[in-house]
Order: C-alpha cells, then structure tokens, then sequence
C-alpha cells in the first residue's frame, strides 16, 4: 500500500494507474472480460496535490473464468526488489491474503524492477509436485529467503510452495506502458492522446469500478471517439478473410466491392459517420491477394 508523503509517493500512484491502463486494450479486445480497480484507503497528506485515487490492486477477470490479483509498485532506483524489501512494502503479506482470497487465481507483482529472488523462488515451486520437493530441492540462499518469507508472513513453507506456483513477476517501465497503449490506438482512433486522456481519466475517477469492453467503448464515444474503418488488410488478417480477385480485371473489381462492406463489418470497425466511404467502395482501398 502507498504510505503518506509527497513526491514518491505521486509517482508511485501514477504508475500503478498506467499499470491499469496497460491491460485496457485487452479489454477491448475481448481477450480479458474485466479489469477491476482495488482503491485502498490510505490517504495523501493535505499538501500534496494533486490526490489521485491510491490503487495499489488490481484485478481481472478472463471470458473462461481465471482470475488475476496484481499488485503494481514503482521504485526510482529501479533496484532489485529483495525479499526483505517486498516483506517491508508488504507485497509478500498481499500475496498470502490473494492466494487464502482464491487458490486457483494467478498473483501478479508488476514493476519497472526486477525481482529476481521472487522469480527464482516462483519458478522452483512450478517445477516441484509437491512442497516437501520443493524446500529439499532448493539451494542454501534460496532457503535461508524461504524462511524469511515463512516467518514474516507467519506461514509454513507449505502454504508458500502453493502460493508461489501462482506467482508470476510482470516488468514494465513506464514508457513500455505508454508504448503499448499508443500503438494499439493508431490506426483505429483519429486522436491518440484524447484516447489515452479519456481512459486515464476513467480510471482514475472511478475506482472500484470492473471495466468491460462496453464500458469502455461507452465512455470513449461520450468523448467523441469511434473506432475507425481502418485499412482492409488489416481487416482481413483480423477476420481471417481474403479477397481473391478472379482472372478477369472487371469480374476481380466487381468480387472486391460486393465483399468490402461484408470484411468491414466483420471486423467490426466503423468510422466516426458509422459507414465506409464511398471511395472505398469505389474500389480505390488497396488490396491485398
């Protein structure tokens, strides 16, 4: 959880927010059904503005019904988390109460630094079929971590083998985040940064709230923003339909255009008037056989 200060503190907010904000596209998408903002209740001092929402959880919720319980922490120094560092930030002690919360769902620990103890540890325990392997098999450093992570957390090495296996330590910098985002709303919204502010903004005044993808695109279109009709080759590798002209120029022209409204619907893009434009039915969008 984010304690009370000022600049650090700010930073390490707006991450977690990006952090959000990176799994959006997969929202809309349709590859995840939900991602849920946890807000915490630790407050910022008076002084520091401005005060964003802490949301230091998050979660999300897959179409087949997996669950996903992530913590999002930043560090300056972009130093490796140690274990003693994650037990004082209490990111272990989340972890034990995510995992007691759903045995089944998968912890995330995303940050812009490497972990590379909790990775270590994470990876053995997926390896071994039981916990008994799982402390024999382990090297005298890795142990000795073991063990802290048992006793500051007051679980057994057992509960840990179990809890581990459902670990998986996510990297991103800011700018990957930043990257990422920008690049899935070229080419399908008009204005990239008004796309970037709005679900920023959604998700920074709506903590708690599971966004799904009609949420999403809701809020979007309140804004003025429509996914756009974008090229027809990228409508074809996204539908899986190809158009083969036949021998005959004209016979060719005539398939492409009865075939162009089917592959844009398909897609399920629209342009801002919602229909394609009458000079890409007039044959002039490139085509790709």
């Amino acid at each position: 959880m984010a304690t009370r200060g000022g600049i650090s503190t700010l930073k390490g907010i707006r991450y977690q927010l990006k952090v959000v904000l990176y799994y959006i596209p997969a929202v809309l998408r349709g590859e995840v059904e939900t991602v849920r903002c946890e807000p915490r209740s630790a407050a910022l001092s008076p002084q520091d503005e401005p005060s964003p929402v802490l949301l230091d959880d998050f979660s999300m919720l897959y179409p087949d019904g997996r669950k996903v319980f992530g913590q999002a922490k930043s560090t300056e120094s972009h130093a490796n988390w140690t274990v003693s560092r994650l037990q004082k930030e209490g990111v272990l002690e989340q972890l034990a109460e995510q995992h007691e919360m759903d045995s089944q769902a998968e912890l995330q620990f995303v940050s812009n630094a490497r972990s590379t103890s909790l990775e270590a540890l994470s990876d053995r325990a997926r390896e071994c079929i039981s916990s008994r392997e799982f402390v024999g098999n382990l090297g005298k450093e890795l142990r000795e971590e073991l063990e802290d992570v048992a006793q500051g957390t007051a679980r057994p090495p057992e509960f840990w083998w179990s809890a581990l296996r459902r670990v998986k330590v996510v990297l991103l910098t800011e700018c990957h985040i930043e990257e990422l985002i920008r690049n899935y709303a070229a080419g399908r919204y008009r204005d990239v940064d008004k796309f970037v502010a709005v679900l920023r903004r959604e998700i920074e005044e709506n903590p708690g709230t599971a966004f799904t993808r009609q949420l999403l695109l809701s809020a979007l279109e309140k804004a003025g923003l429509f996914e756009q009709v974008v090229g027809l080759s990228e409508s074809i590798a996204q539908t899986g339909h190809r158009l083969e002209p036949s021998p005959s120029s004209d016979t060719g022209d005539q398939e492409i255009r009865r075939q162009i409204p089917e592959v844009a619907r398909a897609a399920g893009r629209r342009m801002a008037d919602d229909r394609v434009s009458a000079a890409a039915l007039s044959g002039r969008l490139e085509v790709h056989a």
